[in-house]
């Protein structure tokens, strides 16, 4: 059996200049990421509300298409997983089958 070590092997990993580093480039990557897709998002949305007639009907249907329809899909996979015949009930029923032969 080996040597219980506790927390060393984390503070090798935290106090490692290569992982800090590491981190570093996530966060800042990370960080410059969101402010492009917020400032983006912002300049996008501010843009179609400045359009008028049929063009901001046609824009705003592009826009919202992939938003609704994952919408959609994550109403339709939590229909899946609560139907009677559903994962859920599966697993419930597994476990209670599983229980009740002890």
């Amino acid at each position: 059996m080996g040597d219980f070590v506790g927390l060393k092997k984390y503070i090798k990993v935290f106090t490692s200049d290569d992982i800090m580093s590491s981190m570093l480039i996530t966060f800042i990557v990370t960080f410059v990421g969101l402010f492009i897709s917020i400032v983006t998002g912002t300049l996008l949305a501010l843009w179609i509300n400045s359009k008028k007639g049929f063009t901001a009907y046609i824009i705003q249907i592009i826009v919202l298409i992939p938003w609704v329809i994952s919408m959609v899909v994550g109403a339709l996979l939590w229909k899946w997983i609560f139907n009677n015949l559903g994962l859920l009930n599966y697993v419930l029923n597994s476990l209670v089958f599983r229980v009740s032969m002890y």
